[in-house]
């Protein structure tokens, strides 16, 4: 069978079948010794009933053969006849049903019997014969020898039956106990055989289930403690438990399989991890020569920018002190131009700039002497008229005025120069600033002073021959 269930039942049919076995053959044993012995007693009790009833029939019919002798009177003679022909007829009856009884009667017992009860009838019917020819004599000589003979042998004979049906009873009693003897052997060997079937059909199952159940229990226990080398036996079977086997072989597999792949996803992961550390470390490793180059780069470009600043510096400080330098010179020309128109403004026309300009303002300074020198020597001719006198001093007048705007243009100039070195970096501008404060002094000096010779301008009208004197005036382009 290809089942545990089936190998279930064949150890139960094991212990089963001997049990039902000794059942079966105990209970037919019984059964057919009952059977037999209800037979027997049915039998005898039956024998038992038909002997005696035969018995009264006999002595019945012996009774009326025997008063026939006795009796004239023909009337009797033939109701006895009619009495011993019903109880022939009845004792015929019971005598076969007797002997169809094999168990009691032989054959030659029954052949004895229909032999007697063949002359017991012959003797009677010449008893009645006699009787009825009134021959007592003989019909009492028939009636005490041929019949009485023929009736003790049957009696015999049924004394010989009833002995048998005894027998038979006794036979019954003694099979009945034998039955009970052998149902008391029987038992004993019966529950043997049903334990050792028992036994038996345990063995199997342990053999069969139980066994290959522990082993793979065991290995499914070794499995889980992570033992993957364990031998999964039963696999070949075809019942559940080569199922459960076969199962446990595809987990044991798949564990097998499981850890191959967790080995190889742990070789990868290593393997990724070392990559991603080598990555790292290249990547660290760019990042530093980035950093490092960057940090040059950084440097290269601070020490440029120092550089640049420091030459900047040097730039603006020279630009300063060119400025600061070229204030002071404007400040210097402006001073001398504003002592000079001073000095001209309170009539000293022999006032000359002899301070030392620098080359961009000598020009300034030798037309300012020039057209001194033209206004002192215009000044001379005064005297010669006076319309020539009120026009050249007109055309001086005009003169100073337009020098006096120059003058003013260039204080103003000045000034510009001076606001753009305070706008200039704190440490190159200091000394110049500081140096330029006269400067702006004086040239807002010069341009107070500017402001006055305009107005000074104004009462020329009055003089005749301003015109003609300022025409006669040499004009200057500084």
């Amino acid at each position: 069978m290809n089942s545990i269930a089936g190998k279930i039942l064949l150890a139960l049919a094991a212990v089963a079948v001997p049990a039902l076995a000794v059942a079966g053959f105990l209970g037919w044993t019984l059964i057919t010794t009952v059977e037999e012995v209800e037979a027997d007693f049915e039998s005898s009790l039956s024998m038992t009933r038909r002997i005696g009833a035969l018995r009264v029939l006999l002595e019945r019919e012996n009774g009326l053969v025997f008063r026939l002798p006795a009796e004239s009177d023909q009337s009797k003679i033939a109701d006895y006849v009619g009495q011993m022909e019903d109880a022939s007829s009845s004792i015929d009856g019971e005598i076969e049903l007797v002997l169809a009884n094999r168990r009691v009667v032989t054959e030659d017992m029954a052949k004895s019997i229909r032999g007697d009860r063949a002359a017991a009838k012959a003797s009677a019917e010449k008893i009645v014969e006699a009787s009825r020819k009134g021959d007592r004599a003989t019909a009492g000589a028939l009636a005490s020898s041929d019949f009485d003979s023929s009736m003790s042998t049957a009696t015999v004979l049924l004394e010989a039956i009833a002995n048998n049906v005894n027998g038979v009873a006794e036979s019954a009693r003694n099979n009945l106990r034998e039955s009970s003897a052998w149902a008391w052997l029987m038992a004993p060997i019966g529950f043997v055989a049903v334990m050792v079937a028992l036994g038996l059909g345990l063995l199997m199952v342990r053999r069969s289930v139980v066994r290959p159940l522990g082993e793979i229990t065991a290995g499914m226990g070794r499995l889980t403690s992570g033992d993957l080398e364990v031998e999964v036996s039963g696999t070949g079977r075809k019942d559940e438990v080569g199922q459960m086997a076969r199962a446990v072989l595809v987990f044991r597999d798949a564990a097998v399989e499981k850890q191959r792949l967790e080995g190889e996803a742990e070789e990868n992961r290593r393997t990724a991890e070392e990559a991603r550390l080598r990555n790292a470390e290249a990547q660290a490793k760019a990042e530093r020569e980035q950093a490092e180059a960057q940090a040059r780069i950084a440097e290269e470009r601070a020490a440029a920018q120092a550089k640049v600043a420091e030459e900047q510096a040097r730039l603006a400080r020279e630009q300063a002190e060119s400025q600061a330098k070229l204030a002071e010179e404007q400040a210097q020309v402006v001073r001398a131009l504003a002592e000079g128109l001073g000095a001209i403004a309170a009539g000293n026309l022999n006032y000359r700039l002899d301070d030392e300009f620098t080359e961009a303002y000598r020009q300034i300074q030798a037309d300012f002497n020039a057209a001194i020198e033209r206004l002192h020597e215009t000044m001379g001719t005064i005297s010669v008229a006076t319309r020539e006198v009120a026009t050249t001093t007109a055309e001086i007048s005009a003169s100073t005025t337009d020098l006096s705007q120059r003058t003013e243009e260039q204080a103003a100039s000045l000034e510009q120069t001076t606001a753009s070195v305070d706008k200039s970096p704190r440490p190159c501008a200091r000394t110049p600033r500081a140096r330029s404060r006269p400067m702006v002094s004086r040239a807002t000096r010069v341009r107070s002073r500017t402001r006055a010779a305009r107005s000074w301008r104004r009462p020329s009208a009055r003089w005749p021959g301003s015109r003609n004197l300022r025409a006669r005036l040499p004009t200057s382009s500084g």
